[in-house]
């Protein structure tokens, strides 16, 4: 089987992109072929996290929308195949990529696209720079953890309740866990993606750390408190079965104050530029911030009786920036009514190759 593809970075992320027409439409071959290209013949991704990402995009099945994106997200570990949840930073690439594939026609000096993700059933509205007909994929837009490139501007519109239907799944903005170490307070937020935010000192720890993946008590307390915020999410039905059975969602925030400190790379950071510190877990640290779990995050931030706000922020337009181990991730919300209206983020994403896999 020869299937063409293209290889993208999205934000911090990379991926396969491939296109609906050209897979099979039994979901259960596809997940089967997903995990073929991780695995078979060495693997086109490999075991490197946060690699194992497969993004399929096909024509769309909204009239709001100009394509369909699926993200596929595999544990070359276990086996398992997720299609739950998105990829906030992937789906910077799927605007470029739907131009550049002409799906989309080009609009200097912008193109917006729209794009319905399925896994959450949203759209996401990705400004796309463009021009001679062709998408710019150079540029000096930094963000914090990937190369400099050409900026992709995305709005999530409407990103609660994304897998749950409801911002705060348990109907309470805190929940209490018993975990190992003790027992602690934390957040259970579906906003683009199912997230449990918590305080970074509740888990003792600082929320500077470049890396905590050391600290096995630390990461035995995040997988059971992770765990068990599965089953309230409902992605599970006992804690046991996330491991293996939900093993990309839920992520875990752990939040602090805003405190000086150093990017893993050595670069100093001063506590005005920021709000946050920030660090993330899926299964174990993440390099930098999952896009999705920043917007859960920020809104967290913003809405009364959580772990991190006491109030809640008025309605309007908010900027909340999170410093996590490579530097510093902006996320804009909008607040209407207790729910978040739109998130705005930015990245930036190129083509790295395209070629065909012989499967």
């Amino acid at each position: 089987m020869d299937i063409p593809f293209s290889y993208w970075r999205g934000g911090t992320s990379r991926a396969v992109i491939l296109r609906g027409e050209h897979l099979p439409g039994d979901s259960a071959a596809l997940k089967e072929l997903c995990l073929r290209i991780v695995r078979g013949r060495g693997g086109s991704l490999g075991p490197d996290f946060p690699s194992g990402k497969i993004e399929v995009v096909a024509a769309p099945t909204r009239p709001d929308a100009d394509v369909d994106f699926t993200h596929y997200q595999v544990d070359w570990r276990t086996g398992h195949v997720e299609h739950r949840g998105s990829c906030g930073n992937l789906t910077s690439a799927i605007g470029p990529y739907a131009v550049a594939a002409g799906l989309v026609a080009p609009c200097a000096p912008e193109t917006t696209v729209r794009i319905h993700n399925t896994n959450t059933g949203r759209i996401v509205l990705a400004r796309i720079p463009v021009s001679g007909g062709r998408v710019t994929d150079t540029g000096d837009t930094a963000v914090a953890g990937a190369p400099d490139g050409a900026p992709v501007q995305l709005r999530f519109l409407a990103p609660g309740g994304s897998l749950t239907g409801r911002l705060f799944p348990t109907g309470r903005h805190t929940d209490v866990f018993s975990l190992p170490g003790g027992r602690v307070e934390a957040t259970l937020i579906d906003c683009a993606n199912p997230t449990v935010v918590v305080r970074a000192a509740d888990l003792g720890v600082r929320g500077d750390e470049p890396d905590l993946d050391a600290r096995a008590a630390l990461l035995r307390d995040i997988g059971a408190l992770r765990a068990q915020a599965a089953v309230l999410f409902g992605l599970v039905e006992r804690p046991q079965q996330a491991a293996t059975q939900s093993t990309y969602v839920p992520h875990v925030a752990l939040l602090a104050p805003a405190a000086d400190y150093t990017t893993a790379d050595g670069q100093p950071i001063s506590r005005s530029r920021f709000d946050f510190l920030s660090r993330a877990f899926i299964r174990h640290q993440h390099p930098t911030f999952p896009a999705a779990a920043a917007i859960a995050a920020a809104a967290a931030t913003l809405l009364p009786g959580t772990v991190c706000c006491s109030n809640g922020a008025k309605p309007g337009e908010h900027r909340v920036v999170l410093g996590h181990p490579a530097g510093l991730f902006p996320v804009t919300l909008t607040l209407e009514d207790g729910q978040i209206a739109c998130a705005d983020i930015l990245r930036s994403a190129h083509c790295i190759f395209d070629g065909v896999l012989h499967l």
